[in-house]
């Protein structure tokens, strides 16, 4: 379903600042490991790299739309305080999303944005609180 859908598309999305980390590009790769420089020279993730930067605004649409859809089908139970927390932060990430892509978006908040959405930890926080929501629900 959906559900399914969402994580595979949340996969991709955060395989690419994995693939970013190994490859040593990017800011989020010298502010985790500032002195890695990599020794391989891998063109075929180079190029899979440069095909998910291109991809990433329309696949991050897709990704929050998928799993604001999931929620909204399968009810939010609020009872369960990870649903909400996974609800906040989609939105938070497609909305930040937004205005760095948006041409409108005034310079202070795409900075602003840039510094909030940028961050790994919140991939790794909307995984663990769906899973802990997920498997509180199905018991």
């Amino acid at each position: 379903g959906f559900g399914e859908v969402g994580l595979w598309l949340l996969l991709f999305i955060y395989g690419r600042t994995l693939l970013k980390i190994l490859l040593g590009k990017g800011k989020i790769a010298h502010r985790l490991l500032p002195d890695y420089h990599p020794t391989l020279d891998l063109p075929l993730f180079e190029k899979i790299l440069i095909f998910l930067n291109r991809t990433h605004v329309y696949v991050g649409i897709a990704t929050v739309a998928i799993i604001l859809l999931h929620i909204t089908m399968m009810g939010v139970p609020m009872r369960i305080l990870f649903f909400p927390a996974v609800l906040a932060l989609v939105i938070w990430q497609g909305l930040f999303g937004l205005f760095l892509s948006w041409r409108y978006s005034p310079t202070e908040l795409k900075k602003f944005s840039y510094l909030v959405h940028a961050q790994f930890i919140t991939g790794i926080m909307i995984g663990i609180f769906a899973l802990f929501g997920h498997i509180l629900i199905d018991d």
